[in-house]
């Protein structure tokens, strides 16, 4: 696992997509582990001990590797959210007089925000949501809009009595989910569902089609996040491959040589002048 991340012919981004991408799942583990420990029956203090000790190390030997990969990991915004992780989700309930159990089943939460980064997957989701992010102000504008549009021309035994019953009917609509508890009776109020419906169906759409491409092996579906190496033989192939046309250009230059005067030989590409 180590042997391509200690190269040093290999740039700092490929060793560090090539430790993420070998390192995914361990860390999706690590996150989820301490949560299902606790759905066993029966007492599981020991186990959720080992569990909270064991999947700590694992965040702490990925942020080691991180670091001396690059030397300044710790400074950014990665660096320190890890730092965050690893010191407030240590298990400080082992140390006598501090307990605090529930202070670390807070933060333990904090972890599930590490799967957003736990290799290219994390990286297109997130492409992905920053894509949507207009698609949500449409949304969020429409939705108010037509709240905002019921609850002034609806009558009052309508059941729209302020605006969050309103923003609800309006979420409802939009989802296209329906429930019947409020719908609208007036031609303006009307037209408002008409909207949201039609808003629906376009955001149901789109969404389920990034997220789709999010999760397949088609890169277009992010194309700003950086396509890590096939495998961790990629860099080497590639190195091998440029190692053979140097040695078989080298054998060419010393072929022609002796046929023909060496000095008219002396170009950089290696053929006669």
């Amino acid at each position: 696992m180590f042997s391509a991340l200690t190269r040093t012919d290999l740039t700092t981004d490929v060793r560090m997509a090539l430790w993420e991408r070998q390192t995914r799942w361990w860390i999706i583990l690590a996150a989820l582990a301490p949560f299902v420990s606790r759905l066993v029956p029966g007492d599981t203090s020991a186990l959720n001990l080992a569990v909270d000790l064991g999947t700590w190390v694992v965040f702490a030997v990925d942020f080691a590797v991180h670091l001396r990969i690059d030397r300044s990991y710790w400074r950014g915004g990665r660096g320190v959210f890890d730092i965050s992780i690893l010191v407030l989700t240590f298990p400080w309930y082992v140390v006598p007089g501090v307990g605090g159990t529930a202070f670390t089943i807070v933060f333990r939460w904090a972890r599930l925000a590490r799967l957003l980064f736990a290799g290219e997957t994390g990286r297109r989701l997130l492409g992905s949501l920053r894509r949507l992010g207009t698609l949500g102000i449409v949304l969020a504008f429409s939705s108010v809009l037509s709240a905002l549009i019921v609850l002034r021309n609806e009558p009052a035994e309508s059941g729209f009595d302020n605006l969050g019953d309103a923003l609800w009917w309006a979420m409802v609509s939009f989802t296209t989910v329906g429930y019947g508890d409020l719908y609208p009776t007036t031609a303006a109020g009307r037209v408002a569902a008409g909207l949201m419906m039609f808003m629906g169906l376009i955001a149901l759409g789109t969404v389920s089609g990034v997220f789709a491409s999010s999760f397949s092996d088609d890169h277009r579906g992010d194309p700003e996040a950086p396509t890590p190496p096939a495998g961790p033989t990629a860099p080497d192939e590639v190195l091998a491959e440029v190692r053979l046309l140097r040695e078989e250009l080298a054998d060419l230059r010393e072929q022609l040589s002796q046929v023909g005067d060496p000095a008219s030989l002396d170009t950089d590409d290696g053929r006669p002048t």
